[in-house]
């Protein structure tokens, strides 16, 4: 059984503004409110011990939908906790504004995402990696910023570590701008 209840739709496009607060209420239990995490820093603060961890990160066969719906959700919620156990150690994001933020950057100043819908995904997979290309669309503010409601390319890379998967880079191709 799987953690996360997310599931791309009957057109293959993961979409976080349906779902109701039976994710919520899962994330709950899989995590420590991210409430409790303020004022935490470093890239290790606030993750879940192995043990704990949802049942998509810990399945080597978890498809790169959903580990990134699982990610999603997480933004969305803002569940800095969660968010600590599947971003790894390395992970970079690149925006297509030339700026860029490691793990502790990210975590420290979230994005304001309230939505989000993706798809279809194209996925490569390899023995410990997973490279995922997609299209997304989201409700989201970066740096006080707010992003144009339009499909944009999405690049993310997956990779099987001590037992579970975690992301270790995205590129985001979307535009500022309304």
């Amino acid at each position: 059984m799987r953690t996360s209840t997310s599931r791309p739709s009957s057109n293959g496009r993961i979409d976080t503004a349906r779902r109701g607060s039976g994710t919520r209420r899962l994330l709950a239990v899989a995590a420590i409110t991210a409430s409790l995490l303020v004022g935490c820093s470093g890239s290790r603060a606030g993750t879940i011990a192995a043990g704990n961890l949802p049942d998509v990160l810990r399945d080597k066969d978890a498809t790169s939908e959903e580990l990134f719906a699982l990610y999603s959700d997480a933004l969305v919620q803002k569940d800095t906790e969660l968010l600590g156990s599947v971003l790894g150690d390395q992970f970079l994001l690149q925006r297509t504004n030339g700026t860029w933020t490691d793990k502790a950057g990210f975590l420290a100043q979230l994005p304001d995402l309230r939505s989000f819908t993706a798809g279809p995904v194209e996925e490569r997979r390899g023995e410990q990696t997973i490279v995922a290309r997609l299209d997304a669309t989201g409700d989201l503010v970066v740096n006080g910023v707010k992003y144009r409601m339009t499909a944009a390319p999405m690049l993310l890379v997956f990779e099987w570590t001590a037992g579970h998967w975690v992301l270790q880079a995205q590129g985001n191709f979307n535009l500022p701008g309304s």
